[in-house]
């Protein structure tokens, strides 16, 4: 072996030594690459995590159903064939659009055709009342609770309508919906088969 080899080979072996030295006076109690806690562990909080996760994962029941209107995402995802990714997509429809006034309204969220509805129909919850085409509703003389039972209008659009009638007036036409804020053209288009002004 050079004399230069013996040099590097003596470094190689300080830095070793060095190095398990700094690791025995830095480090806490412990064996080597134990993992840290952060503290104690709160046994209760642990146990209501791992039951929230218990209901989150079991399927339903037989009998069971969601209400897509209200449920979490994480209750939608508990549907056959829905993940937690579509079922983040129909929040986020149903905060947007408004309420789904039939099981038909669903087939509006990205990723729910025809045949995904007749697997989820016996799963579904959806709200009775809701208008159907065949029952027209008065944009002139309807009250909020009338308003709010069309599909995707909801509460907060349903006295935004009525607002706007008591401020503009008379609607003269059903196109006029899209003027009131928070309605826009798509769903003033999908409501116009199920509302008349007199």
């Amino acid at each position: 072996m050079t004399r230069a080899e013996r040099t590097t080979v003596l470094l190689l072996l300080g830095l070793g030594v060095v190095g398990q030295l700094a690791r025995l006076v830095w480090s806490g109690p412990g064996a080597p690459g134990e993992a840290l806690s952060a503290g104690p562990v709160n046994d209760h909080a642990l146990a209501q995590q791992r039951n929230a996760a218990s209901v989150a994962d079991r399927p339903l029941r037989p009998g069971e159903r969601v209400n897509p209107n209200t449920a979490s995402a994480r209750d939608l995802a508990r549907l056959p064939g829905i993940g937690m990714r579509l079922a983040k997509d129909i929040v986020a429809d149903r905060e947007l659009r408004g309420s789904f006034g039939s099981l038909t309204d669903l087939d509006r969220v990205d990723g729910i055709g025809p045949g995904m509805l007749r697997r989820l129909e016996p799963f579904l919850l959806v709200p009775q009342g809701v208008a159907e085409p065949g029952d027209l509703v008065d944009l002139n003389h309807a009250g909020p609770d009338e308003l709010d039972r069309l599909p995707g209008v909801g509460p907060a659009r349903a006295r935004a309508i009525v607002a706007f009638r008591e401020r503009f007036g008379r609607f003269a036409d059903p196109a006029e919906l899209d003027r009131v804020p928070g309605i826009g053209p798509g769903l003033a288009l999908r409501l116009r088969p199920m509302v008349t002004v007199r």
